[in-house]
């Protein structure tokens, strides 16, 4: 990894590093500051909502490790302003809403740098989603899936108050995953935000990039999916967009191949061991950053869309989803209205449904596509 980090870090430009304060940008940023002569620059973005901010604890990383840190807080007035302008930055229709951070953050480093090294693919090469851990349970309980659940769930439905809707979604969720017959489809099933609801697609398309299932662990039968799939269509389709739209190259030294082999070679002890991932991973930076600083729940790079759509976002969302037609060939427009009448009343949470169908729905419009 060292080897890796000093080589990507090597330009005829400023080079500098995103960073969160999690474990794997910090990891990167660490390694590149014990380089002869190094002067480290890095950049973070805050939260509107404290809740899913790590600009703090990015700071804390990076007052240690001494490198010289540039901040800068999302203001959702900048942030919705940006919202129109990503179907011409991303070209195609890209439902990750962590595009918008990506975005700001990207810009603020190219006005220091114009290379920017990144600690992606550290979650799916070192076990780090939460989800991967999941998927372990979830195949060892899989035995549980000949009880019978349909009438049991029929009648907690009938017999149950409002407030057992919620755990009922969860319990047909976690039985639909123990009903998939192999790892990887349960992997699919369990990451599809449309596994519990009528889904307002004409008809479903799987993005699978791995068909059979692999000789592993369940959880790192599901990371091999990620890093084959999730990883190169959406997490480096996100920064990489970002980033050229405002003439920064971004770089991902734990994507070094050398690092990649070593990660798939590993047992997987070394990357999950009880309820934490990245074992070996965690032990390179805990030599060179305190565990307080670094050892906290993952908290992602979200903003938060579900209170915008209910409000400041409300007009753009309604004008786009007027101009899907009644008779779309693609998209169901009566489940999708009522998707979001469900959302704007606040019994549910649609964000992660509506969004990716928001974003089809801009990028249909300017670039004259019917639905």
């Amino acid at each position: 990894m060292r080897r890796a980090v000093r080589m990507q870090s090597v330009a005829d430009v400023p080079v500098g590093a995103f960073l969160s304060g999690g474990i794997d940008s910090s990891t990167v940023v660490a390694l590149m500051q014990e380089a002869p002569g190094a002067r480290v620059t890095t950049f973070s973005i805050g939260m509107p909502d404290q809740r899913m901010d790590e600009s703090a604890h990015a700071a804390a990383v990076a007052r240690h490790l001494g490198t010289e840190h540039v901040a800068h807080a999302i203001q959702p007035a900048e942030a919705l302003a940006l919202i129109p302008q990503l179907p011409g930055i991303w070209d195609e229709p890209f439902g990750d809403s962590s595009q918008l951070p990506t975005l700001l953050v990207s810009r603020l480093a190219r006005q220091r740098v114009t290379v920017a090294l990144s600690g992606d693919g550290g979650d799916e090469l070192f076990l780090g989603y939460p989800e991967y851990r999941v998927m372990e349970r979830l195949w060892r309980l899989r035995r549980l899936r000949h009880l019978p659940w349909n009438a049991g769930l029929r009648a907690a439905a009938v017999l149950g108050g409002p407030w057992l809707q919620r755990p009922l979604r969860g319990a047909r969720i976690v039985v639909g995953a123990w009903r998939q017959p192999d790892v990887l489809r349960m992997n699919d099933w369990w990451m599809d935000p449309y596994n519990d609801d009528a889904v307002p697609l004409r008809q479903q398309v799987s993005a699978r990039a791995l068909q059979r299932p692999l000789r592993r662990s369940p959880a790192e039968a599901a990371a091999v999916a990620d890093a084959a799939a999730y990883l190169p269509d959406d997490i480096l389709v996100k920064v990489d967009r970002a980033a050229m739209s405002c003439g920064l190259e971004t770089r991902a030294p734990l994507l070094d191949h050398h690092v990649v082999e070593f990660a798939l070679s590993l047992p997987l002890g070394y990357k999950l061991r009880g309820n934490q991932g990245k074992s070996v991973l965690r032990e390179v930076l805990y030599r060179r950053v305190p565990r307080s600083l670094v050892d906290r729940p993952k908290m992602g790079f979200s903003i938060p869309l579900q209170h915008w759509l209910r409000r400041e976002l409300r007009p753009w969302a309604e004008q786009l989803l007027a101009t899907i037609p009644a008779d779309s060939h693609l998209l169901d427009k009566p489940e999708l209205e009522r998707m979001w009448q469900s959302h704007l009343s606040g019994g549910r949470n649609r964000t992660d449904q509506l969004w990716p169908v928001l974003m089809l729905a801009a990028w249909s419009a300017e670039h004259g596509v019917a639905l």
